[in-house]
């Protein structure tokens, strides 16, 4: 049965002092998550909107701003079956998805990260928000560090090690974390900055702007020494379609999890406000903007010959046997994306060290992995 849609929700307002004001329709504050360098979290308004003076209607009103375009999305796919030209039409897409981030910057003169101009293989570590995205992302580490040190010991592989590049445009990440409206977020005193000395020059004056600063000139210092041979990894929840045209062949790897759980997860951390209740409307926007960066990562992955996707499902990590399966499988995936004889490796070795080093321990340590037991020997050690 055909859907049909119409409208395209979201009206702008201003933000210009900081991208932690609250004023309608832009959405919620921000605030820096205990990862700090990795990513940053919405905390969505719950019951102190409601006593500072945002009752339900007002709350709808905000909100409504950031699901006008998700649910002409929503309609879209419901009706195609996909994200196909339908769908991105209605997100103001044209023919494909684009990042958040980079969109808006271009659109007001804020330069993004340059790539590598070459490399073998890279790894885009693209899993939901608090669904195993950061466990996810250090097993496949773990496994490239064993994998490539044997086959550059027996002479199959030219690198030993892979590039951790970081997360990908973290300058821009940081300044709009939510990934919405990001034209309004970034600051006003931030505009036509094009190079590196553009950037370090006006970061001066910005909050965390040291930081920012930073972890720019680790990713330009860590890029630098990619050649034709290296293999990269690099970390962005938001969809970007850079890193899918970077190195010859590439393995996104993404990652899904029960959506109340993702809620709990989130509350834990202070994403959201208690009561859970007050802040459920929140999170369900937030939830579906990202579910459909996830789309857009499925959607880019399919029909590229050079693309492959690997998908964790956070109960996975449960069990040693669930463990040791998952690991097994991404190993795999891993020696296809690096072009290797499989046959030719100690895949067992591989694997058995992995979840020696990684099974029950909390592979998040900034953050939370969800509750998964840790191993008594770390926690002593601790």
């Amino acid at each position: 049965r055909a859907v049909t849609c119409s409208g395209r929700g979201g009206a702008r307002a201003k933000n210009e002092d900081s991208n932690a004001s609250f004023d309608p329709p832009t959405g919620a504050p921000l605030v820096m998550s205990a990862a700090g360098t990795d990513e940053r979290a919405p905390l969505l308004l719950g019951a102190d909107a409601a006593s500072g003076g945002w009752g339900w209607r007002k709350r709808a009103l905000a909100g409504l701003a950031i699901l006008g375009t998700l649910a002409a999305c929503v309609c879209a796919v419901a009706a195609t079956g996909g994200l196909g030209p339908v769908g991105r039409a209605a997100l103001g897409l044209d023919e494909q998805c684009h990042s958040p981030l980079a969109q808006s910057a271009k659109e007001i003169g804020l330069s993004t990260y340059a790539p590598p101009e070459q490399c073998k293989a890279m790894v885009v570590c693209a899993g939901s928000p608090r669904a195993a995205s950061t466990a996810e992302c250090t097993l496949a580490e773990h496994v490239l560090e064993y994998m490539m040190e044997d086959e550059h010991r027996a002479g199959r592989l030219q690198q030993e090690k892979a590039t951790y590049l970081g997360y990908w445009n973290y300058h821009l990440h940081q300044l709009c974390s939510d990934g919405f409206d990001c034209e309004n977020k970034y600051p006003a005193n931030l505009r036509e900055l094009w190079t590196r000395d553009d950037w370090s020059n006006a970061l001066s004056n910005i909050d965390g702007g040291d930081d920012i600063r930073t972890e720019m000139d680790n990713y330009y210092g860590k890029r630098d020494s990619v050649d034709a041979s290296s293999v990269v990894i690099a970390k962005s929840h938001e969809f970007d379609e850079t890193l899918l045209t970077m190195c010859d062949r590439r393995l996104v790897l993404t990652s899904s999890r029960d959506k109340e759980e993702v809620f709990d997860s989130a509350l834990s951390l202070g994403w959201f406000t208690q009561p859970k209740e007050e802040s459920r409307w929140w999170f369900d926007t937030y939830y579906d903007l990202w579910q459909q960066w996830g789309h857009c990562w499925v959607s880019a992955t399919q029909g590229d010959e050079n693309t492959a996707r690997f998908d964790l499902n956070f109960k996975q990590l449960s069990t040693e046997g669930s463990f040791r399966a998952v690991v097994r499988l991404m190993a795999y995936e891993l020696a296809k994306v690096l072009q290797l004889d499989d046959t030719l490796m100690d895949m067992n070795g591989i694997v058995d060290k992995v979840v020696d080093r990684d099974f029950q321990r909390e592979l998040n340590p900034a953050l939370t992995n969800g509750g998964l037991r840790t191993a008594a020997a770390e926690a002593a050690s601790n």
